[in-house]
């Protein structure tokens, strides 16, 4: 199953998807296998291409998580329609076996901040989909490719991307608390280091084409760096 934001489709989950919804407020249940394709009919389809349909069986499931199936998609979506051209994730070809590793949440910003992929600024009305995953990545950032390392002690990498309010525009990598030193694997930064002393020791990082991003503090406005110049926002 996949959420599509214009020319976006991102995974949700590979074994199902259960919709509970009371009022304004809904649930999205993973791993349900209660419907078959038969109990439903397609909704707001306007696809011009012939679809095809089929049922999944634990045989295909083991086969999209040996070839990393979710994850690989999931970075292919990111690289294809949402990421700048100097930016781009890739995996590294662990298998995956967690259940976690099938899916994505979709949760308000308030939310995310009580969870383990807390600390970006987020939107506490915003909703996001949030990708968890704990297996090693490559990182490349201006041509440069750098590898980060499985989280220790069960720990999680987090995306977390406004699917809403942001259309795919705003997107945070979190990062745990030992795999916060990649900034000093870059080129680009090292400099920072050797001649002045600063190293950087990032939660995470943070892109959005459409200033959704809650850096709002008390001033009004913070001093940012953008890679090449120190800018204000807003």
């Amino acid at each position: 199953m996949f959420v599509e934001l214009n020319a976006l489709a991102l995974p949700i989950s590979i074994t199902g998807i259960q919709v509970s919804q009371s009022g304004s407020n809904f649930s999205l249940i993973s791993g349900s296998l209660t419907y078959d394709v038969i109990d439903g009919s397609p909704y707001g389809d306007n696809r011009t291409m012939n679809c095809l349909e089929f049922d999944t069986t634990p045989r295909d499931v083991h086969d999209f998580l040996t070839s990393n199936s979710f994850l690989a998609t999931f970075f292919n979506a990111l690289e294809k329609d949402l990421l700048p051209d100097w930016l781009s994730f890739s995996h590294d070809g662990d298998v995956i076996f967690g259940v976690s590793d099938l899916q994505t949440d979709i949760t308000k910003g308030s939310e995310i901040q009580q969870g383990e992929c807390q600390g970006a600024p987020l939107f506490p009305d915003h909703m996001y989909t949030v990708l968890k995953f704990g297996n090693k990545f490559s990182l490349s950032m201006y041509g440069q490719n750098i590898s980060l390392p499985q989280p220790a002690n069960n720990k999680k990498f987090c995306i977390i991307i406004d699917i809403c309010q942001d259309l795919g525009g705003t997107m945070f990598l979190m990062l745990p608390e030992d795999s916060r030193d990649i900034l000093d694997k870059f080129d680009m930064l090292k400099g920072l280091t050797d001649k002045f002393g600063l190293y950087l020791r990032p939660k995470g990082i943070g892109i959005s084409v459409g200033k959704h991003i809650n850096v709002h503090s008390d001033t009004t406005e913070v001093q940012l760096w953008n890679g090449d110049n120190l800018f204000r926002y807003p």
